[in-house]
């Protein structure tokens, strides 16, 4: 059954699993949570994370060079950045906890990349208004995969502010 508290039920098709030869999940800690309501399922998980240690792409979007990145969006040469990649900025993302925080932090931006909804921009850049540090979050599309990694590095720190919202997080 799944723990008490937890939004998984087994009427949201999760009872599915009794009948699955295996199972494929991306952490250790779902397989195990898995592995406990169904012991007889197969599993392994597949990270799905960068390996560390990987060598960054020779040519990036805007090189591993934090003034380059930082002129390229009009920032000033030793801005801090903050950024946060991925897809969606539902509120199980936590940016708007980000927002807060830059009302903390006068010199920091906070750049997020990445495919988004525009209900969810608008959500997000109305709470930045109103913390007043609007100015300071810039939105931007995606990027190609292989760029991730050093435009990261462009930047001063990765922040994954993700909410226990599911499992998967």
């Amino acid at each position: 059954m799944p723990p008490e508290g937890s939004d998984l039920t087994l009427a949201s098709g999760f009872d599915c699993l009794e009948h699955a030869d295996a199972l494929i999940t991306v952490s250790p800690g779902i397989l195990d949570f898995y592995n406990e309501m169904f012991p007889k399922l197969r599993g392994t998980f597949v990270m799905n994370a960068p390996v560390v240690g990987e060598k960054a792409p020779e040519e990036t979007l805007f090189s591993t060079e934090k003034s380059a990145l930082r002129s390229k969006m009009n920032l000033p040469a030793k801005a801090p950045l903050f950024v946060f990649t991925g897809f969606g900025l539902g509120r199980q993302r936590g940016l708007s906890q980000i927002a807060e925080a830059l009302t903390l932090l006068p010199e920091v931006h906070h750049v997020i990349w990445g495919p988004r909804g525009s209900r969810h921009d608008r959500r997000l850049m109305r709470i930045a208004k109103k913390l007043k540090v609007s100015d300071r979050i810039h939105l931007r599309p995606p990027f190609p995969h292989s760029e991730v990694i050093g435009t990261i590095r462009a930047c001063d720190l990765s922040i994954l502010p993700i909410q226990d919202a599911r499992l998967g997080y």
